[in-house]
């Protein structure tokens, strides 16, 4: 190859990691906004109106949107990828 060639593709797989690197950021922004959104709940909701009333049915809740946190920080896509 020559050096030209060389270079557009180191470009082109820079390109890809960094495309690759911004929809992880982006996966992880949305998973920690729904757990943000979720803590905002449980501070605001908690024995209003019959909603979560019972501190069984808050840290069931809880753990539930903990566990997705981290089922969303354990996921890796490139793990399902087969390219």
């Amino acid at each position: 190859m020559t050096d030209i060639t060389e270079s557009k593709h180191s470009h082109a797989a820079e390109a890809q990691v960094c495309s690759k690197a911004a929809d992880e950021i982006e996966r992880l922004r949305e998973a920690l906004n729904d757990a943000a959104t979720s803590l905002n709940t449980i501070a605001e909701q908690s024995g209003k109106d019959e909603f979560l009333t019972d501190i069984r049915d808050i840290r069931a809740y809880a753990r539930n949107r903990a566990d997705e946190a981290r089922k969303a920080h354990n996921t890796r896509p490139e793990a399902n990828n087969h390219d």
